[in-house]
């Protein structure tokens, strides 16, 4: 289990190394988004899921939006049954509020205790990339 107290720490935490090519088949990317009124699924998030998907470092990618209570513990459930047993969750956030500090900790926390030999990672939310500045210019068309 992998517990970080600070954001600093967080964005320093040593990625692990994976086998053959980089492949992690044992390690699973779950992307967890904020929840929206439309019913469809976030295309970006869907964007993002294809992309891992093809660097095929993953032995599985999900998504998920916050808002889905029970589906962050049913993929855990789906991964531990397949062999999984790291699982790394991505927040799709550009803040660091309620829902990263608080309501996805507690939900990974108890998917901890329900799986304790799954490793749960819950890793950096996007906004708090530090390239987040130099893609954003990218889109606006105006970089150095």
């Amino acid at each position: 289990m992998v517990i970080v107290s600070s954001m600093k720490e967080r964005l320093t935490m040593q990625r692990p190394s994976g086998g053959a090519n980089g492949r992690h088949p044992n390690r699973a990317l779950v992307i967890v988004s904020h929840q929206s009124m439309i019913r469809k699924p976030n295309p970006g998030v869907q964007r993002l899921c294809r992309g891992m998907r093809r660097r095929m470092v993953f032995g599985r990618v999900y998504s998920t939006n916050i808002a889905l209570k029970d589906r962050l513990e049913q993929i855990a459930t789906r991964l531990w049954r397949a062999g999984i047993r790291q699982m790394d969750v991505f927040p799709y956030f550009l803040h660091e509020g309620f829902h990263v500090r608080v309501e996805l900790p507690k939900r990974l926390m108890s998917i901890r205790k329900k799986y304790p030999a799954l490793d749960v990672r819950q890793w950096p939310h996007l906004g708090c990339h530090p390239d987040l500045a130099e893609l954003a210019a990218d889109l606006l068309g105006v970089r150095d």
